[in-house]
């Protein structure tokens, strides 16, 4: 899925989440894939999906499901 709101990228871009959640919690995995100058890049970053995330983040985790 493309996500293009900048709010929602900013906040996925801030979450502090270990991909090594406890119990039974499945992380999201998100990948960015841009480029600069430089060239082409790509950034992880890993959601609890039951962690605290704002309103329009979970529309989209709720695509998921």
């Amino acid at each position: 899925m493309e996500i293009r709101d900048r709010q929602v990228i900013e906040e996925i871009l801030n979450i502090e989440a270990p991909p090594e959640f406890t119990g039974n919690i499945r992380p999201i995995v998100v990948i960015f894939y841009g480029r600069t100058t430089a060239g082409p890049f790509e950034y992880h970053s890993y959601i609890n999906p039951y962690g605290t995330l704002s309103a329009a983040l979970k529309v989209y985790v709720e695509q998921l499901d």
